[in-house]
């Protein structure tokens, strides 16, 4: 684990976020020195194939990540990465109709519509479960 993140704790902290950097890398990036402290080169790539970000959560220490992002229209995947006993990065990823064969999607990614802030053209619309939770 590494001791430097322990202020990364829940959303209020504002140390250590997640960010997006580039095409396909996920960094760790430390808002206090205004610098990268880790980068998961390829987390945004399923089977070496490039994919659409949608979004990603770590626990405190961020040793673990989940990600989910679209491959294609119909096509969502879930990125998992976890740090073993050395301390190196072990990521899997899966669509989530692997996952979940029951569930058409996550989070619906639609072109047109209302901007998300940055990415013309994308509007979001979260699922609302039913039933059972996921932990």
């Amino acid at each position: 684990m590494n001791e430097n993140y322990h202020h990364y704790r829940h959303s209020l902290d504002s140390r250590f976020v997640l960010w997006r950097n580039g095409p396909n890398d996920l960094c760790v990036y430390d808002c206090e020195r205004l610098m990268n402290d880790e980068t998961f080169k390829d987390f945004w790539k399923y089977k070496g194939r490039e994919t659409l970000p949608t979004a990603a959560v770590a626990n405190r220490e961020v040793y673990k990540v989940l990600g989910l992002s679209r491959l294609d229209p119909s096509t969502q995947v879930l990125h998992y990465l976890e740090k073993d006993k050395d301390y190196k990065n072990v990521k899997t990823e899966y669509t989530v109709k692997e996952v979940f064969p029951s569930r058409k999607s996550w989070l619906d990614v639609s072109e047109g519509g209302d901007d998300d802030g940055g990415v013309s053209g994308r509007k979001h619309r979260i699922h609302r479960w039913q039933g059972r939770g996921l932990c």
